[in-house]
């Protein structure tokens, strides 16, 4: 019987850490989304300012927003996950990117160093305090209890 109830300790202990990273989980998925959608702002409007036709309709009195690009975005799609949001601010910036730097490949020796090093940020990637809850909770859940036998 104490074994039982240890067991169900046990279980109840692991639920309630679940819970509370699932939770931490969906908050930090949250503020992320948010800092995504004021970067996906602030490359739109980047890319705006280097777009010379864009400056015609930016003296348009009728265009009452620097980012419409962003809000007609927001508007045709009421509804837009994260990775939709990632993929639109990934391709944002490639359209920055291109229009600023034009073909990659003719660019000085120290600038083209400088967007490969970029690339050991995916090296750095580590899990949020969230996930790494949540992988030492699935790692323990899987970790059969220990009983008398």
């Amino acid at each position: 019987m104490d074994e039982l109830a240890r067991s169900k300790a046990t279980l109840l202990q692991r639920s309630d850490d679940t819970n509370h990273h699932i939770r931490l989980l969906l908050h930090e998925r949250q503020l992320l989304f948010s800092m995504m959608l004021d970067n996906l702002r602030v490359v739109t409007r980047l890319k705006n300012a280097f777009d010379p036709l864009s400056v015609a309709s930016l003296k348009d009195p009728s265009n009452k927003s620097t980012d419409n690009i962003t809000t007609n975005l927001l508007k045709e799609n009421e509804c837009i996950s994260l990775l939709g949001l990632a993929e639109f601010n990934l391709n944002t910036g490639k359209i920055l990117k291109e229009r600023l730097l034009g073909n990659t490949e003719n660019l000085p020796k120290e600038l083209t160093e400088n967007l490969k090093s970029s690339d050991e940020l995916v090296k750095l990637q580590m899990d949020s305090p969230a996930e790494e809850g949540l992988r030492q909770v699935n790692t323990h859940f899987y970790r059969p209890c220990k009983s008398h036998l």
